[in-house]
């Protein structure tokens, strides 16, 4: 399981992380905020889902739960 923290810094790490992640048989990503201050929590999550579902990631069966790979 792969976390993704918000903001997002940049694709080219995702795509990384994604990769590396795919590549080990990661088949979920959660996502979270590393904010420090309550005015920026949740800053990023929409570039972040975005981002997951562009890599086929889906949400699972709880709400609060990982999203998953359907295709591994």
């Amino acid at each position: 399981m792969l976390p993704v923290d918000s903001p997002v810094h940049s694709q080219w790490s995702w795509d990384a992380l994604h990769g590396w992640c795919h590549a080990e048989g990661g088949v979920a990503v959660t996502f979270g905020s590393d904010a420090h201050e309550a005015a920026v929590l949740g800053r990023g999550f929409p570039e972040a889902v975005a981002m997951g579902e562009a890599c086929g990631f889906r949400p699972g069966p709880t709400p609060r739960g990982a999203w998953v790979r359907n295709d591994c």
